[in-house]
């Protein structure tokens, strides 16, 4: 029987850094993901802002496919183009081969990834172990685990537990990517109503819109529908002791949740406090403080969007 430190469900982007991360702090990892193939469906579009791309993956600079200098907004009936400075210019890059990439790197640091599996959670410790039923290319085994963290597109609910006075709800997400007959200019466009969000790119003659409580587009022929539901929320839910949410688990009550920035450096400061004491109550703070920060309705209109393009792992 195999044993890790770490067992990351999730092999998307969010989980497969968490995995590079503890890797290089020594511990033995375990990625599990049910997908047959990393990166594929796509479970929605990679734009970031230049100062997330720089901080995270100037790494993967081959898999740019462009970089967009304004903004269309829609906000109600006003539509507004606003110019990007450069230091805060959006960035698009194929999200099918970054997470491969990504993967490829996790495993060359000795970290191991197991796809087309999934993982049954314990409902605690036996004789102090904590095993997990494991389900891999049809045949079932056991792995024995320290700690797992939850890094996936769909929160385990039933290890989330909420504030008595939180405001917890399930919005809806469609993702969906076609090829255009004509190549027309480049634009990023997000249309903001009460309900949510919708954000459409059009570069290299593609078109990728990501809708939040809305419906997909028929206007293009799709090469990739994803559908999903996203947590919103606005405590810091607790979980068992030995169950850990990284930063995309962890959705605001704003529209769409947290977008890549927030969970990436959400899930470099839980690596951080992995080994401490008190180390929830330093995540919990760390937590409502960058919440309290970034209140979505008081941002600069860019700040807001940029903060919460969204991503899904």
């Amino acid at each position: 029987m195999e044993t890790y430190e770490f067992l990351i469900l999730g092999g998307g982007i969010t989980g497969l850094q968490i995995g590079k991360e503890l890797r290089n702090k020594g511990f033995k990892t375990l990625n599990v993901d049910r997908s047959m193939d990393l990166g594929y469906p796509v479970s929605g579009s990679c734009f970031v802002s230049i100062e997330i791309f720089n901080r995270y993956f100037r790494k993967y600079e081959k898999h740019v496919n462009g970089i967009f200098s304004s903004i269309i907004i829609e906000n109600g009936d006003s539509e507004e183009e606003m110019p990007l400075p450069p230091e805060k210019n959006i960035i698009s890059m194929d999200r099918e081969k970054l997470v491969r990439d990504m993967a490829a790197d996790l495993s060359a640091s000795g970290g191991k990834i197991f796809i087309a599996s999934t993982i049954s959670l314990p409902d605690g410790e036996k004789d102090g172990k904590l095993m997990a039923a494991l389900k891999r290319e049809g045949k079932d085994e056991t792995v024995e685990v320290q700690k797992i963290i939850l890094a996936t597109g769909n929160p385990e609910e039933k290890f989330l537990t909420h504030q008595k006075d939180c405001r917890i709800s399930r919005i809806n997400a469609i993702y969906e990517r076609g090829r255009l007959g004509k190549f027309p200019a480049e634009s990023f466009r997000v249309k903001l109503n009460n309900n949510g969000i919708s954000v459409e790119a059009i570069y290299m003659g593609s078109r990728e819109t990501l809708q939040i409580n809305g419906r997909g587009s028929s206007k293009i022929y799709s090469e990739a529908i994803f559908k999903y539901d996203a947590l919103t929320h606005n405590c810091f839910p607790s979980t068992v002791p030995f169950i850990i949410a990284s930063g995309n688990m962890l959705g605001t009550e704003n529209y769409t949740g947290a977008g890549i920035g927030f969970s990436m450096d959400y899930n470099n400061y839980l690596i951080e406090n992995l080994e401490k004491e008190n180390s929830y109550e330093n995540l919990r703070d760390w937590y409502m403080s960058k919440r309290n920060q970034n209140n979505f309705l008081k941002m600069d209109p860019v700040d807001s969007i940029l903060y919460r393009i969204p991503i899904y792992s």
